[in-house]
């Protein structure tokens, strides 16, 4: 399928190979990746190359941070959505901890000595080495609402059905990750927006129509995954279920829609000098405001270009669970540990 994504493509000039090499090394270190084939097929997702090219401005460590939170998440993503989230009591305990993490002091030593939450603690202090309190609570807050996403998600396969379409659609923006991983542009890139602009009407929206394009188009390079493993929350399962349109005419429905979101984006961003006057941004944090904009951008198309080739949309990677996941740490002997 071909979509036309109005933003260009970016590269960044860091060295894949060494840029590789140090996320396997730190995911490595933290017990997350095993030497040999689970490595190999972590690899095969090309997730160093995908980071480089949403985060082009970042480099050395800022970008290995914006890795290293990428990677994690998918770890994390891959097992909420395997058996333990299939019922939200098993993910409060886990989710517990990680959550409690955003709420204390970044670099603050970790509750658990649970691989992951001992890797998380150490991304989220990076994330916020340097950046204002604001941008903390910021972030802090758009991570919470991923986590919290994971127990919806979990509450609906216990009910062996998703919600209906437009309350999916809330879910699924959370469970994108949108605002947690472009909050990232600006730690990793060494900027940050306004802040008062995240109280606007218009940037809102432009958030919201991000995270709609990116779950959208998700949802259709995904969908053989999603049929394959039996997963409830697809946005084109849902039109045929709703609707009851073909599997080819939901696909087509939900490209459509998410057109519609980035025509609403950019009619959004057109009125945002007004904003930028209403709101008394100087010259100066308009820049930084452009800067982010121009930067999610990048994401969307970075996003679209990852899902058309990268080995993670493979029906045969997912095949009784993602191959790089299954000597890894479970998430259950997280929650198990008081």
């Amino acid at each position: 399928m071909e979509f036309f994504i109005p933003f260009p493509a970016r590269s960044n000039k860091e060295d894949p190979e060494a840029v590789t090499r140090r996320n396997v090394a730190w995911l490595t270190g933290y017990g997350l990746l095993q030497p040999g084939e689970t490595t190999e097929r972590y690899l095969d997702m090309g997730v160093a190359e995908f980071a480089m090219k949403l985060y082009s401005a970042a480099t050395g460590p800022r970008l290995d941070m914006a890795l290293d939170t990428l990677a994690w998440g998918f770890y994390v993503n891959d097992q909420i959505n395997g058996d333990m989230g299939q019922d939200p009591q098993r993910l409060v305990g886990t989710l517990r901890k990680l959550i409690a993490i955003t709420s204390r002091p970044p670099g603050a030593c970790a509750s658990d000595t649970h691989p992951l939450v001992v890797a998380w603690a150490d991304v989220w202090a990076r994330q916020c080495e340097g950046m204002s309190q604001a941008w903390r609570r910021r972030a802090a807050g758009h991570w919470r609402l991923w986590f919290s996403s994971a127990l919806a998600l979990a509450a609906d396969r216990a009910r062996g059905q998703a919600q209906p379409l437009h309350a999916h659609l809330q879910v699924r923006r959370a469970w994108i990750g949108a605002g947690a991983y472009t909050n990232l542009i600006e730690s990793a890139c060494g900027f940050e927006a306004p802040q008062e602009l995240w109280d606007s009407v218009q940037w809102q929206g432009i958030q919201e129509a991000c995270a709609d394009c990116l779950c959208l188009l998700n949802d259709v390079y995904s969908l053989e995954v999603d049929e394959l493993t039996g997963q409830l929350h697809n946005t084109v399962a849902l039109l045929q279920r709703e609707q009851g349109v073909s599997r080819n005419e939901a696909v087509q429905e939900t490209v459509r829609m998410a057109r519609a979101a980035i025509d609403r984006w950019q009619r959004l961003q057109e009125d945002l000098p007004t904003v930028y006057e209403a709101f008394s941004i100087s010259t100066e944090r308009r820049r930084a405001a452009e800067l982010f904009l121009d930067g999610i951008g990048a994401v969307v198309r970075a996003n679209y270009d990852w899902y058309r080739k990268s080995g993670r949309y493979d029906p045969d990677f997912h095949r009784d669970g993602p191959a790089y996941a299954r000597t890894l740490p479970s998430m259950d002997d997280m929650s198990s540990r008081t």
